[in-house]
């Protein structure tokens, strides 16, 4: 979701900051997404792009359906 302030927490992770390949920043921010959620910056840290199997388990309307992505 994106964050309406300037300015954002300090558990978020800006989007352009992403640590990935240099095409995922500007689909984020072309999805309308400034930052991640604590949740989704997390799974990030956890291994999400490792490329092996990865359970993420979260209440409804987390922000799941974009680590899906």
């Amino acid at each position: 979701m994106p964050i309406s302030s300037k300015e954002q927490p300090a558990d978020q992770l800006p989007s352009t900051q992403v640590p990935v390949s240099s095409e995922l920043p500007p689909a984020l921010l072309n999805l309308g997404y400034t930052s991640l959620n604590p949740m989704q910056k997390k799974a990030l840290e956890a291994g999400l792009l490792s490329g092996d199997n990865f359970v993420v388990s979260a209440p409804t309307a987390s922000g799941k359906t974009l680590l899906a992505l």
